[in-house]
């Protein structure tokens, strides 16, 4: 399979879409926070295609390799419930 390689129209139309704003978690970018990734990972059966692409927060990098986007907020609500007792 040829690989996908976003145009930069396309990642532009990707930040107005999100309205600068992470697909996780909501936060506002910066120039140094934001990367590009897939809302399923390949390893979930997702595909390199425009449709499955989503940008957010660097800090979700390591998560977003493996997990969708639902299965991190899942992870995190766990966590906030546990922390709450």
């Amino acid at each position: 399979m040829e690989e996908y390689k976003p145009k930069s129209k396309e990642i532009w139309e990707l930040f107005k879409k999100q309205k600068f704003r992470c697909c996780i978690s909501n936060r506002r970018f910066t120039k140094l926070n934001v990367d590009l990734g897939l809302k399923i990972p390949l390893e979930k059966g997702g595909k390199p295609e425009f449709d499955n692409l989503c940008l957010f927060d660097k800090a979700f990098s390591g998560l977003k390799k493996y997990y969708t986007i639902e299965e991190i907020r899942e992870i995190f609500s766990e966590v906030v419930n546990h922390e709450q007792g």
